[in-house]
């Protein structure tokens, strides 16, 4: 994925979020239909082959992190971000 891409696509995963947390017939949408309601909200529309979930962290969790399978290996773009030092402050201040 080009750089450009990747700041499109980080920037629109931040309005959701943004939204998310502040509309909650929005957040209500998104639980249930990620892509029509992106593409209701913001007019993007995503890969038919894209699957993509949000979830709610519970209030009693400081952080909710997803593990990949076992045994999968990095893909390019992940490889790429290794080599580059890339931070995607995925653990906040710890």
């Amino acid at each position: 994925m080009a750089a450009s891409d990747r700041k499109k696509n980080d920037d629109l995963l931040r309005e959701v979020i943004e939204r998310a947390s502040t509309d909650g017939e929005f957040r209500t949408r998104l639980l249930a239909d990620p892509a029509a309601a992106i593409r209701h909200a913001f007019g993007v529309i995503l890969p038919h082959n894209y699957r993509i979930r949000f979830i709610e962290r519970p209030r009693e969790l400081d952080a909710l992190i997803v593990l990949p399978p076992m045994g999968e290996e990095l893909d390019e773009d992940d490889l790429e971000n290794v080599a580059g030092g890339a931070d995607t402050d995925v653990c906040g201040s710890w």
